[in-house]
């Protein structure tokens, strides 16, 4: 599954966030890439709930990673060491290929 998210991911926002991949999770999805190329803004609440959407990829083994973040949305990610547990690829084809490898391993 890709997400598209475009916008200020804040308290407003964080529901839908949260939602959406918990509904594809329950019709079988596995892995999640998040494209963030539309993001302006990520609070709190927002890396909250990536957290908790990579905690739930792995918990049914699957994967989680995120594409095309702005390097101004992901200043607060890298001062918290947290880009790192999300996955950041530079762009989305890469994330892609990246969870087409994970699937095919053995």
């Amino acid at each position: 599954m890709v997400a598209h998210v475009v916008g200020e991911v804040d308290v407003s926002m964080v529901g839908h966030l949260r939602d959406e991949p918990a509904e594809v999770a329950a019709a079988g999805a596995l892995n999640m890439v998040l494209d963030g190329a539309g993001i302006t803004y990520l609070g709190a609440v927002g890396i909250s709930a990536l957290l908790a959407e990579r905690d739930s990829a792995s918990a049914r083994s699957g994967s989680f990673c995120s594409a095309s973040i702005a390097p101004a949305v992901t200043r607060p990610l890298v001062a918290l060491g947290l880009l790192r547990l999300l996955g950041e690829y530079d762009d989305l084809g890469s994330a892609l290929a990246e969870l087409i490898c994970h699937r095919a391993a053995p």
